[in-house]
Parts: structure tokens; sequence; C-alpha cells
């Protein structure tokens, strides 16, 4: 297996924004309504939007790579860029990590976190934290299995229905 991650900078905009939009579907698009997640696709993965996110200095995006093929990508959030504040600590989140669901369930989301893991102790952080859907229920038994554990929740508008993320967290 060979697995690289790939720091992604502005001239593959275009590329991020594919692999965000494929993934995205592939994940939610068969438990919510067309429109909803229309609306999010055509806000947060539009490519002005992610644009405006690569170049937040309190934000990195990597693409998940095997054999040369993009097969995921992950987002996080240091700083001022993470979506919540919370007393938890000196905490980074994952804001998205996503594979494409051919290749699920095979180790690479394990080997991303540990790639996770290994930018943000570099970074002199000791815990991650991330949101997960409530009905994600796959994400959530991954999460659990690696050692996160949930800490609160907080509420995800998608499109007009306002959905229930759970927070989770775990020590780096």
């Amino acid at each position: 297996m060979d697995l690289n991650f790939e720091r992604i900078r502005n001239n593959k905009l275009e590329i991020l924004r594919d692999i965000s939009v494929k993934t995205f579907i592939e994940t939610f698009a068969s438990q919510n309504k067309e429109e909803n997640i229309k609306q999010y696709l055509d806000t947060k993965m539009s490519l002005a939007n992610l644009k405006e996110e690569l170049n937040n200095m309190d934000s990195r995006f990597y693409f998940i790579i095997l054999n040369k093929t993009i097969i995921g990508y992950t987002k996080l959030n240091f700083e001022s860029a993470q979506t919540e504040k919370f007393f938890i600590g000196n905490a980074f989140e994952v804001e998205r990590i996503y594979l494409l669901s051919k290749h699920a369930r095979k180790g690479y989301g394990r080997k991303a976190f540990e790639n996770i893991f290994q930018i943000g102790k570099k970074k002199g952080y000791e815990k991650v934290w991330l949101g997960v859907w409530e009905y994600n229920k796959n994400a959530i038994e991954f999460y659990k299995h690696m050692g996160f554990k949930i800490f609160s929740k907080h509420s995800f508008l998608l499109g007009d229905d306002n959905q229930t993320d759970l927070l989770l967290k775990i020590d780096i």
C-alpha cells in the first residue's frame, strides 16, 4: 500500500472541489433531500468558498493519495479557523475527512488519522476534535474504534434541515 498525503494549494483548487463534491454526495445524498445537498454543495463546495478556505492561514487541506490516485481529503482547522471554541485543552479540529466509498474500511482512514495526529503534534497540539452527523453510524463507529469520545453536540444546517452533529475528541 503506497498511501501518501499532499498539502493542497490553490493550483489544485478544481481537483479539491471535485473530490469534495463526489465524497459528500457519496456520504450523504441517500439520507438527505436533494435540494439540501445541492444548496450545501453550491455554497460550501463552490470554487470561491474553497479558495477562501485554502487561503486561511489557520486551515490546511490534504489530499489522501493511494498509488498516485486521490482517494480522499481532509481539512484541518487551527486557532481562529476552528468552527467552535471549546475549553477542552490545547486542541485542533478535523472539519472534514472523506474517502471515496470504494476505499472505505481498508485501513486508509486510520492511516489518515495517524498523519493528522503527527501534524498536530508537530504544531504542539495535545487533542483533536471533530463533529459527525448523529446518523452517520459508520463514521461514529470508526471514530469510537479509534479512541474518540463524545463530549458534546452542535447544530449543523444542511439546506433547510437543522441537523445534530456529535462532537468527539481524542488525546494525541
